[in-house]
């Protein structure tokens, strides 16, 4: 009996052995992966592994010995955590979650962390055991991440589909742009909301997005009442671990109001390119108009010359001195009788004063001939008149002289028919 009793005793012992060395194993491991400490129940550190005292800044572990819990806490969390702490080091059983400690020289660090307490075989707490990681980078990136995503909500339309194109979640932004309640849109699908024109487009660029590509562009989508709006945006894809599609991402911005002024500009462009069209035309056919109006034009004048050319070819193999000026008294006209009757060239009167033709004294005295002269005042029209004329050669004159009045468009000229009385005697 007495050697069944040292052989079972044996086995215990070895048993015992083993699981020391398989504890003192999955120790080392986890003072290998973990922050590890243990505390008291008041809050004293009694342990701290390598990771904690490195983590937390000190140098060797005396430094660190017999420090309140709360010294480590981050001055800000202090009164949550010692709530906290209270109720597991009176009969608590565990604590999880990430907290803020502050380590030696005041820097931040966030550590996800596990208190368990060890109790003693009545049940008291003997102690309690601390396991912790260090999440400061992913906390500082998770802080990033959401102040981005509530600045992204603040500015943009944020919406996540799933992938058969059904609205997973959206932000406000996005319901208030398109008039619709949360409980509604996510019972649709993206397919729902845009709008029939881009039906095809947005089709291509959904199935591009399960092809690895990357939409950036304007969608035209349509709101609950069914007006249309413009949302400029981009959308990317969330992969699985089998890099399948899980999600979309759409983050876009309202730009209705720009797009119906494009469309307006662009009506307005083709409205100005019609009536700009028509103004060529119109421009076409007026200088087609003056072409024609001129050719018909110089018919006129030619004929108006021929006419001129004629008359005066006429007036001037007559025998009576004809002579033509206009209402400010130049002589525009003076034939061949007049040039022997008053002994002048025509180079030497036409574009002259009529005054020329008639002495001072006769222009002063007859009445007739002073009408005549003056531009200001009515002439003696077809009444036939002695007067006197004033020759080349300084002598006095009689002859019969006659006017009529030619009024074109209000300029006036005067033709004088000049009959010499020694001819008529004669």
């Amino acid at each position: 009996e007495l050697i069944s009793n040292l052989d079972e005793l044996r086995e215990t012992q070895e048993k015992a052995i083993k699981q020391g060395e398989e504890f003192e194993v999955f120790t080392n491991a986890v003072n290998h992966t973990m922050i590890r400490a243990e505390y008291d129940p008041t809050g004293l550190l009694t342990y701290a592994n390598t990771k904690f005292i490195e983590k937390l800044g000190y140098d060797i572990s005396s430094d660190i010995m017999g420090k309140d819990i709360i010294s480590f806490i981050d001055p800000i969390d202090k009164d949550g955590f010692k709530k906290e702490w209270y109720a597991l080091a009176n009969g608590g059983s565990h604590f999880e979650g990430d907290v803020k400690h502050t380590k030696k020289d005041g820097a931040d660090i966030w550590l996800m962390s596990t208190y368990v307490c060890k109790r003693k075989a009545d049940g008291t707490i003997d102690s309690i055991l601390f396991l912790a990681t260090d999440i400061t980078e992913k906390k500082e990136e998770n802080l990033s991440d959401s102040a981005q995503i509530e600045a992204i909500n603040l500015s943009s339309m944020k919406v996540e589909f799933y992938s058969n194109g059904k609205i997973a979640e959206c932000n406000e932004k996005f319901l208030s742009n398109l008039g619709f309640e949360l409980n509604e849109i996510l019972s649709l699908k993206i397919s729902d909301l845009v709008s029939q024109t881009h039906k095809k487009e947005f089709e291509t660029e959904w199935a591009s997005l399960f092809e690895g590509h990357f939409y950036k562009g304007v969608m035209q989508f349509t709101d609950k009442d069914g007006n249309d709006k413009w949302f400029q945006g981009a959308a990317s894809t969330v992969k699985d671990y089998h890099k399948k599609v899980k999600k979309i991402i759409y983050i876009a911005t309202d730009v209705t109001e720009q797009k119906l002024m494009e469309i307006e500009t662009l009506n307005q462009s083709k409205i100005l390119k019609q009536q700009d069209e028509q103004l060529r035309e119109s421009q076409n056919i007026l200088e087609q108009k003056l072409e024609e109006a001129r050719n018909e034009m110089k018919e006129q004048f030619k004929e108006i010359e021929t006419t001129k050319i004629r008359n005066e070819l006429t007036l001037e193999g007559m025998v009576d001195a004809i002579l033509t000026f206009n209402d400010s008294g130049k002589i525009i006209f003076f034939n061949k009788a007049a040039e022997d009757l008053w002994g002048y060239t025509k180079s030497d009167v036409v574009n002259e004063n009529i005054s020329k033709l008639f002495s001072d004294e006769t222009i002063k005295s007859d009445d007739f001939v002073g009408k005549m002269v003056d531009n200001t005042k009515e002439k003696y029209i077809s009444i036939r008149q002695e007067v006197s004329i004033f020759t080349a050669d300084k002598d006095e004159s009689s002859v019969l002289m006659l006017i009529s009045e030619a009024n074109i468009k209000g300029s006036k000229t005067y033709t004088a028919f000049v009959q010499s009385i020694e001819m008529e005697l004669f």
